[in-house]
Protein backbone atom coordinates (compact mmCIF):
# COMPACT_ATOMS: atom_id res chain seq x y z
CA UNK A 1 0.00 0.00 0.00
CA UNK A 2 1.89 3.42 -1.07
CA UNK A 3 1.84 6.25 0.97
CA UNK A 4 -0.16 9.37 -0.66
CA UNK A 5 -1.43 13.22 0.65
CA UNK A 6 -4.29 13.66 2.16
CA UNK A 7 -5.28 16.00 -0.24
CA UNK A 8 -4.43 13.18 -3.54
CA UNK A 9 -6.84 10.93 -1.70
CA UNK A 10 -9.27 12.86 -0.56
CA UNK A 11 -9.54 14.30 -4.57
CA UNK A 12 -9.80 10.92 -5.65
CA UNK A 13 -12.54 10.46 -3.61
CA UNK A 14 -14.57 13.25 -4.56
CA UNK A 15 -14.03 12.43 -8.27
CA UNK A 16 -15.03 9.02 -7.53
CA UNK A 17 -17.75 10.38 -4.97
CA UNK A 18 -16.96 7.50 -2.65
CA UNK A 19 -16.12 8.23 1.36
CA UNK A 20 -12.49 7.08 2.76
CA UNK A 21 -12.42 5.60 6.42
CA UNK A 22 -10.26 7.14 8.79
CA UNK A 23 -8.91 5.57 11.69
CA UNK A 24 -7.10 6.22 15.02
CA UNK A 25 -4.58 4.16 15.90
CA UNK A 26 -2.69 3.83 19.23
CA UNK A 27 -0.10 1.15 18.16
CA UNK A 28 1.85 -0.93 15.48
CA UNK A 29 -0.60 -3.50 15.61
CA UNK A 30 -3.80 -1.50 15.08
CA UNK A 31 -1.99 -0.33 12.04
CA UNK A 32 -1.17 -3.22 10.78
CA UNK A 33 -4.85 -4.50 11.32
CA UNK A 34 -6.24 -1.76 9.15
CA UNK A 35 -3.75 -1.72 5.94
CA UNK A 36 -4.27 -5.38 6.10
CA UNK A 37 -8.32 -4.92 5.53
CA UNK A 38 -7.35 -2.38 3.32
CA UNK A 39 -5.34 -4.47 1.34
CA UNK A 40 -7.75 -7.29 1.40
CA UNK A 41 -10.41 -4.77 0.19
CA UNK A 42 -8.58 -2.91 -2.62
CA UNK A 43 -9.41 0.35 -0.30
CA UNK A 44 -7.88 3.73 0.72
CA UNK A 45 -7.56 4.10 4.05
CA UNK A 46 -6.49 7.22 6.33
CA UNK A 47 -4.51 6.43 9.27
CA UNK A 48 -4.63 8.96 12.06
CA UNK A 49 -2.21 9.05 14.76
CA UNK A 50 -2.13 11.24 17.97
CA UNK A 51 1.23 12.99 18.55
CA UNK A 52 1.33 11.69 21.98
CA UNK A 53 1.35 8.15 19.93
CA UNK A 54 4.23 8.38 17.90
CA UNK A 55 6.80 6.36 19.59
CA UNK A 56 4.47 3.39 19.26
CA UNK A 57 3.41 3.84 15.61
CA UNK A 58 6.83 5.52 13.94
CA UNK A 59 6.30 6.75 10.65
CA UNK A 60 9.15 5.02 8.80
CA UNK A 61 7.62 1.60 10.06
CA UNK A 62 3.94 2.47 8.37
CA UNK A 63 5.24 3.14 4.95
CA UNK A 64 7.15 -0.40 4.45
Amino acid sequence: MALVTLEQILKQARAGRYGIGAFNVANMEMIMGAVEAAEELNSPLIIQVAEGRMRYSPLPLIGR
